[in-house]
């Protein structure tokens, strides 16, 4: 009796009815995206080779995929990619996926770095998880300095790893710590400007989120406390210190959190413009803040 063929097609149009029928969404995209991972094909190469057959080491490894992705965890950790700033980067459960919407940070960043006209812009992300800011940054300004901390020796292995493949490796400082860390190690007053993409959530809010995030993602990248503003409060405390005059801030924020992050930074004093910025969709993405000269 012959052995069942399936053809990449066939693959297809049953991954995503089997998708649909556990409830998720964009099935038949997702179904493209777990068999070009298995095939090394992009997308188009999915349909131009829409009659090849798949080995069974190749069905077993979907399936194995298939599994996973109905138990809630995130497509970008199945396949260890996601794009951001149309660069392709490698990811895992040790980091946070970077979004789309937090590319308004680079853009931000890249503004505030025309708008200076630093010679060779020395720059801090904190919190770098798998390197998303501090590279893109990196490849979009050739002659940036760029400092990436984090907590996590994994995801600044991660990091590293993608700094390497996009080639910045040279001009990016991996740094196991906080901003903390490196203000008491003398490292202050020398930076133009210091991005983060913090952890905001309201602890009490992290239970409602979808189980991709609630369940999957690091819980040290997401809850901001009670209210969602515990950096905050350390960072405006610990940042402007090491900054150098007239450097700036760039930080993510919730969508409800700029008037009370505006609030804090006035109480606290220290910074000559400071204001909230929208992202595509007009929702609060981020604040940018330039500290007073001396």
């Amino acid at each position: 009796m012959a052995k069942e063929r399936w053809t990449v097609l066939r693959v297809l149009d049953w991954t995503q009815k089997y998708l649909q029928e556990k409830g998720i969404s964009g099935a038949r995209l997702e179904s493209e995206l777990l068999l070009s991972q298995i095939l090394e094909l992009d997308r188009v190469g999915l349909y131009l080779n829409y009659d090849m057959a798949l080995s069974s080491n190749e069905l077993s490894r979907l399936r194995g995929f298939i599994q996973r992705r109905i138990k809630g965890e995130p497509l970008q950790y199945i396949t260890e990619h996601q794009e951001f700033w149309s660069i392709p980067f490698k990811v895992g459960p040790q980091v946070l996926i970077p979004r789309p919407e937090t590319e308004i940070l680079v853009e931000e960043a890249l503004r505030v770095i025309e708008l200076e006209r630093w010679d060779e812009p020395r720059i801090v992300e904190v919190g770098t998880g798998c390197g998303a800011i501090a590279i893109s940054i990196a490849k979009s300004v050739p002659s940036a300095r760029v400092m990436a901390t984090e907590l996590s020796w994994e995801a600044i292995a991660l990091a590293r790893e993608n700094a390497t493949t996009q080639d910045v490796s040279s001009r990016i400082f991996f740094v196991r710590g906080d901003l903390l860390s490196f203000g008491k190690a003398g490292k202050t007053g020398r930076w133009n400007l210091i991005i983060s993409n913090p952890p905001y959530i309201k602890r009490g809010d992290i239970g409602s989120l979808q189980r991709e995030i609630r369940d999957f993602e690091p819980r040290e990248a997401i809850d901001g406390g009670i209210d969602g503003l515990d950096f905050y409060r350390r960072f405006f405390v610990d940042a402007p210190p090491c900054l150098g005059k007239e450097g700036w801030l760039i930080l993510e924020i919730g969508a409800d959190q700029g008037e009370d992050v505006l609030q804090m930074m006035e109480q606290l004093g220290g910074f000559k413009e400071r204001r909230i910025v929208s992202d595509y969709s007009g929702k609060s993405r981020a604040i940018i803040a330039q500290k007073a000269g001396q």
